[in-house]
């Protein structure tokens, strides 16, 4: 199972993913706080040159964004994905509010 979380209603602004769980603890009008953790400078210095420098931007943005923040899941789509020589896979996305500033 695949979980996603956008804000807004739109598939365009993630805010996270679950790829390896195995029940949903999520429903609809659930409130989640949000923390986001700072990388440190040993997982930035992975990385050279330009990817490196987005990798820190995108970390600062999503930092400011989300951080401290509540979300509520004011909706849902999921779909299945089916093939003839594997197991299904169960999509769930949730689409979200910041109810706090």
């Amino acid at each position: 199972m695949k979980i996603y979380f956008y804000l807004n209603n739109e598939e365009h602004t993630p805010i996270t993913s679950f790829v390896e769980l195995k029940t949903n603890p999520f429903k609809i009008g659930d409130s989640i706080h949000l923390k986001v953790d700072e990388m440190s400078p040993d997982e930035y210095n992975k990385y050279e040159g330009k990817f490196k420098l987005n990798m820190i931007k995108n970390q600062h943005e999503i930092v400011e964004t989300f951080n401290y923040k509540t979300i509520q899941i004011i909706s849902e789509s999921k779909f299945v994905r089916v093939m003839s020589n594997k197991e299904p896979l169960l999509t769930i996305e949730y689409f979200c509010d910041i109810i706090n500033q």
